[in-house]
């Protein structure tokens, strides 16, 4: 069972188009892209990207064009990425190539990555004492958590997850977790509140209580809202700042199992977030 549904009527509609139509609207879109992003960025990315794939050093003139980028903002961008660190400059050959600071930025990624990976048997072991299905969410941005790790359970019945899905960050057990840790007022999160879709809608004030709840004992919980006939039980993950990074979120079917159980469930997950925190970071 997937609880990603915000796209499924986009497809059907599209099947339903002339293929004209659609032509036009993917165009379309692909223009709306293309007018969001910002030239000397991609430029940037463009001069790093290929520094990288020629694996030595090479004159402003040379990338400029190779790239197709005009020879003076060539020049610019690569005298700001030198004064960053992203690259470096040879003033004897007056040559550029991969800097010390982006070398340190891939090496962090690639230390968060399998970091990350180490938190995977974790989230199994809890997955299979329970016999849940285990997620771990990331937040992104203001407003959204990407789905970064699924794990599941032996048994028999499982929910299915596809990780990289995004929902909105108040979403669930998980957005109860972090509700009251995302530097808003009652009010501002009350009017993002308005935006949700639930299977099951609840009031706003319930929602809150519940935040406020959670926030008390380590844990949330969502009896259905989020999706129908699934009951989730979530607990935050802090980076060093205090700043909730992630939410660990077991997955289970509506009934499955007694508030007892679920009172345990939210403390043993409690713990494994603390745990994933030293984990990761």
């Amino acid at each position: 069972m997937s609880t990603a549904g915000e796209t499924k009527g986009v497809t059907r509609n599209a099947a339903r188009e002339p293929r004209k139509a659609r032509a036009a609207t993917v165009a379309d879109a692909r223009r709306v892209e293309v007018k969001t992003l910002v030239k000397p960025v991609s430029n940037a990315i463009n001069i790093l990207r290929f520094l990288a794939a020629e694996g030595r050093p090479a004159t402003s003139t040379q990338i400029a064009r190779h790239l197709g980028i005009n020879a003076s903002t060539c020049f610019n961008i690569l005298r700001t990425l030198a004064h960053e660190g992203m690259v470096s400059f040879d003033n004897v050959a007056k040559t550029y190539g991969i800097g010390l600071e982006l070398g340190k930025l891939a090496g962090t990624a690639l230390q968060q990555g399998e970091r990350l990976s180490a938190a995977r048997p974790l989230l199994h072991d809890f997955a299979e004492e329970f016999g849940v299905t285990m997620a771990l969410w990331r937040r992104v941005g203001s407003d959204r958590m990407v789905l970064t790790i699924v794990e599941h359970s032996s048994s028999a019945l499982s929910i299915v997850m596809r990780e990289g899905q995004r929902l909105p960050v108040l979403l669930g057990s998980s957005g109860r977790v972090v509700a009251t840790h995302l530097g808003l007022t009652k009010r501002q999160v009350q009017k993002e509140f308005k935006s949700l879709r639930w299977a099951s809608p609840l009031s706003f004030e319930t929602f809150w209580e519940e935040a406020e709840r959670a926030t008390e004992v380590g844990w949330a919980t969502d009896r259905g809202n989020f999706a129908a006939g699934i009951q989730t039980v979530a607990a935050p993950v802090y980076e060093p700042g205090g700043r909730i990074a992630f939410t660990a979120v077991a997955f289970m079917f509506l009934g499955q199992y007694g508030d007892d159980k679920i009172v345990r469930m939210g403390e043993s997950l409690t713990a494994l977030g603390r745990e994933l925190s030293r984990t990761i970071y």
